[in-house]
């Protein structure tokens, strides 16, 4: 009898027991592929994230062709309905993980890296 297999998101955490974003990013363990991205494999094609950074990523991307500039961090709150503090700390994820860019002291100035293709559709 092996170890039970471990959330690759909460590494503590045992995957039925995990609670990050309602368990969808265990699912890749279950499947090996999770949005369309094949995690046996390690693929590196495309970009690795979660649900919910996929629509971070997606609603940043569509706001800011839309309106022609990016969105503020308070009209990625009000789009999700969610805490401010939880907004900067997706802005910061998605950051650190290299998935958007931002400048320093200026507003508005977050950019998706991704390609049109590799963003999930909003939902």
């Amino acid at each position: 009898m092996g170890r039970p297999p471990l959330c690759r998101w909460a590494p503590l955490t045992r995957v039925e027991d995990c609670r990050v974003n309602d368990c969808r990013d265990c699912l890749h363990l279950e499947t090996g592929v999770y949005d369309g991205l094949d995690r046996r494999a390690g693929d590196k094609t495309t970009a690795s994230y979660t649900f919910r950074q996929g629509q971070h990523l997606a609603f940043i991307y569509y706001y800011t062709k839309l309106n022609g500039q990016p969105p503020s961090e308070v009209e990625i709150q009000r789009h999700f309905k969610v805490s401010p503090p939880s907004v900067h700390d997706m802005i910061l994820m998605l950051e650190k993980k290299g998935l958007i860019a931002r400048t320093p002291g200026a507003a508005r100035s977050v950019r998706v890296l991704l390609p049109r293709e590799q963003l999930p559709d909003l939902e």
